[in-house]
């Protein structure tokens, strides 16, 4: 799910008011959140037993948390796109549903076993992660694989200065 709402979310955390460019790209990506997840559903053929158990755990009431954070962040929008991004935003917010919905249907005949195995690793590392890692060359570790995900950690951690959107816009409930 962070390749689709996590980019709505990185954008929630600049200051408000934001201007219409940002706005915009807010729309945006309301828009692309389906497509993303759809394609979610084609690259993922065989989801593990606990992967999959994890990801239905992780997309309860995502849809309501969703549609309650737009509404929020209505106010501190510049420009007028507010049927814009009401539509944009039920979309987005079925998807989720949708994905866990294709995700637990043949539950009981998923596999619980998780290992990638070295190929499967390396392929993650190259072509997921995009870090320039083997299992056996990894950033300053004594453990091979260790440092690719210490290294994979730090590339995603995100500073944040300041108030953001994101952390005014509270929980429903």
């Amino acid at each position: 799910m962070d390749q689709s709402l996590g980019a709505y979310y990185h954008l929630l955390l600049p200051l408000p008011p934001f201007p219409p460019k940002q706005s915009q790209e807010i729309v945006s990506i309301l828009n692309a959140i389906p497509a993303t997840i759809e394609r979610a559903k084609q690259n993922l053929s065989q989801p593990a037993l606990p992967f999959a158990q994890l990801a239905l755990d992780q997309l309860k009431d995502v849809g309501p948390r969703l549609l309650h954070s737009v509404n929020a962040l209505k106010p501190l929008r510049q420009g007028d796109a507010s049927r814009e991004i009401d539509v944009a935003a039920e979309r987005a917010a079925r998807a989720p549903e949708w994905y866990g919905d294709w995700l637990s249907r043949p539950l009981s005949s998923r596999t619980a076993e998780t290992a990638v195995g070295r190929d499967g690793y390396t392929f993650f590392l190259k072509n997921v992660a995009l870090m320039p890692f083997t299992p056996r060359t990894t950033p300053g570790d004594r453990a091979p694989g260790i440092g690719a995900v210490r290294g994979f950690a730090e590339v995603r951690r995100t500073p944040q200065h300041g108030r953001s959107a994101a952390a005014a816009i509270q929980r429903p409930g």
